[in-house]
């Protein structure tokens, strides 16, 4: 979003439809063949065949990890005044795309040595060169999905970390998902199961295409009758999986602090009680996860830079306080549609329990969102918007 606002597209972005999509199905297939190479020294005879390592076992986490450290770190007053005294002296994308890279070397890393520890058991003969050989193996694989997510990134203009994950991990999930449903479920539940992945696409389309567009109006429209008027677009929830993902954290650690508390033998007579305590973190959560994606600050202090108001407001702190305020009420409106899904997900998953539908709800949206990014950025045109506006601002 910010980006967008200072900075013009790469010219690969000039790349036609056909061009993008071979790119991304090499980079899939590339990424599922790299799946199946195996480890070195492993006893895989004692492994689950579902849990078999892999070269690409750490995935594309570390990087994920990063990016939210670094919104996190943004509410740090040291490092966001590190920050704004780097986009002042114009090097912040490179210092920080280096501290970024550090700092998933360094993830992946710590990933690395605790997964190797994990299959220390299963490692004929185990000793510390192997233990390094082991670990330094899955830290290249995953620096080459960062180097994947980088390339889709740069030349498709969409977000290379969700494709790369879907490729990796959300595949595989969806294809157990639907293994369950056509092994474990009655013929009669195949239409509300098929309703319900229906009803989860529109409400994934809807936080990707409903927009609250704010009006701009740059300096040189005030004398120009000519000059046409653009729109600052947000998205309606762009931090519904983060946000369920944090939740199903915290209501398990409650979860756990109610058994051990109370001493309870069973959660059920106060189902109601979780259910309302997750609505609660969902929505809230959706807010946060989203404002930190955006950081208003950032887009204030940008405009300012470019003679640019928003809905006529002054620059400066009346804009940030304006951008705030609107904001909540879209992410918050946002997470009370996600509260919505997740309540149907609860209803269905309480006629089939054994599908343990919740556990793939970030899964599908993922995978949804995915494709819908791969439409609009491949298919369609529409992401030439931001750049046309910003062309006519000069």
């Amino acid at each position: 979003m910010t980006n967008n606002l200072n900075s013009d597209p790469p010219n690969k972005l000039n790349k036609s439809a056909k061009d993008k999509l071979i790119l991304l199905i090499l980079i899939g297939l590339s990424i599922r063949l790299l799946k199946k190479i195996p480890l070195p020294w492993l006893n895989y005879g004692l492994l689950p065949e579902l849990d078999s390592p892999t070269l690409l076992s750490i995935g594309i986490t570390p990087l994920i990890t990063s990016s939210i450290l670094f919104q996190v770190f943004n509410f740090i007053p040291a490092f966001k005044k590190w920050r704004q005294e780097a986009e002042e002296e114009g090097s912040s994308n490179n210092k920080l795309s280096r501290l970024n890279k550090i700092l998933t070397i360094a993830i992946a890393c710590f990933q690395a040595f605790r997964f190797v520890n994990k299959l220390s058991p299963y490692i004929y003969g185990p000793s510390v060169t192997k233990f390094f050989v082991l670990g330094l193996l899955l830290v290249t694989g995953s620096m080459l999905l960062v180097w994947m997510s980088e390339i889709i990134t740069e030349n498709i203009y969409t977000s290379g970390t969700s494709l790369i994950l879907s490729f990796t991990t959300i595949l595989d999930e969806i294809v157990r998902l639907f293994a369950k449903i056509l092994t474990a479920s009655t013929v009669s539940f195949l239409p509300i199961f098929f309703i319900y992945i229906f009803l989860l696409s529109l409400v994934v389309t809807i936080f990707a295409r409903s927009l609250r567009e704010f009006p701009l109006i740059s300096s040189k429209q005030f004398y120009s009758e000519t000059m046409p008027f653009t729109n600052l677009p947000f998205t309606l929830n762009p931090g519904a999986v983060m946000a369920l993902i944090s939740t199903e954290s915290l209501v398990r650690i409650f979860e756990s602090l109610l058994i051990n508390q109370f001493h309870l033998s069973s959660l059920q007579s106060i189902t109601w009680l979780i259910i309302i305590i997750r609505s609660i973190f969902i929505v809230l959560l959706s807010y946060y996860c989203s404002i930190i994606q955006i950081d208003p600050l950032t887009i204030t202090n940008q405009l300012q830079k470019m003679s640019i108001s928003v809905d006529n407001q002054p620059p400066g702190e009346p804009t940030l306080l304006y951008l705030k305020t609107e904001l909540k009420k879209v992410y918050l409106s946002g997470g009370i549609i996600l509260v919505l899904l997740t309540q149907l997900t609860e209803l269905i998953a309480f006629f089939s329990p054994q599908l343990d539908l919740r556990s793939y709800l970030s899964s599908l949206i993922i995978f949804f969102s995915g494709l819908l990014e791969v439409d609009q950025k491949i298919f369609t045109k529409e992401f030439q918007l931001v750049t046309t506006d910003k062309q006519n601002f000069e």
